[in-house]
């Protein structure tokens, strides 16, 4: 049994290093969590170099670059996006390391991916309110100004009605996306990260 194997592993450690039989249990392409998490991690940053790839040309050459803005906006995300799969997929190549010390540096790797997880969590959130910030106050006016429709009165009850009903929308599209997000990560991550964390503990048992 796969776990049986992992403690007996665990147990006779004594220099603290992970041999090559721990190092496969845990990444092996079948049924290893951290092999598991890095094919979603690849699935992923390919989805979103291409898709923002694609998003990013388009909002460069459409409407004679009047969304040249929310272009930048996009690239900004990628950009941290790409950089955040590089460092977990790193964190997750170190733990697959045959050099990395199993009872300490483990441990802090699975807290460490944990914190990764949780950051995804929220910044994928986040990007929700923050584009509908972006949009109403910058978007929004931008087109306005193109198409000389840039006088309506901030006590105008056509202003009021409006900004209600954008901020309504944000907060429940925000609300919707954390909980979808939510799901999404534990599915990817989530049970893969609780995965590692049970066999930790049952190893020490």
């Amino acid at each position: 049994m796969e776990l049986d194997n992992l403690k007996e592993l665990w147990q006779q450690q004594e220099t603290e290093k992970v041999p090559e039989n721990l190092r496969h249990l845990l990444g092996k392409k079948s049924q290893g969590p951290i092999a598991k998490m890095k094919r979603n991690l690849k699935a992923e940053l390919i989805v979103v170099v291409v898709t923002y790839g694609v998003a990013i040309f388009t909002f460069f050459n459409f409407l004679s670059g009047q969304l040249n803005s929310l272009a930048w906006v996009y690239l900004f995300f990628a950009i941290v996006f790409i950089i955040y799969f590089l460092m977990k997929n790193r964190l997750l190549n170190e733990m697959e390391c045959m050099a990395c010390q199993v009872k300490s540096n483990l441990k802090k790797q699975v807290a460490t991916l944990e914190k990764y997880v949780r950051f995804y969590l929220f910044a994928g959130t986040a990007i929700v309110p923050l584009l509908a910030l972006y949009s109403y106050y910058i978007l929004i006016p931008q087109f306005r100004f193109v198409h000389g429709n840039n006088n309506i009165p901030k006590e105008s009850i056509t202003f009021i009605v409006e900004s209600a009903i954008w901020l309504g929308g944000s907060i429940v599209l925000t609300i919707v996306c954390y909980f979808l997000n939510k799901w999404y990560v534990k599915k990817l991550y989530g049970n893969h990260i609780n995965k590692l964390k049970l066999m930790l503990e049952q190893m020490e048992d």
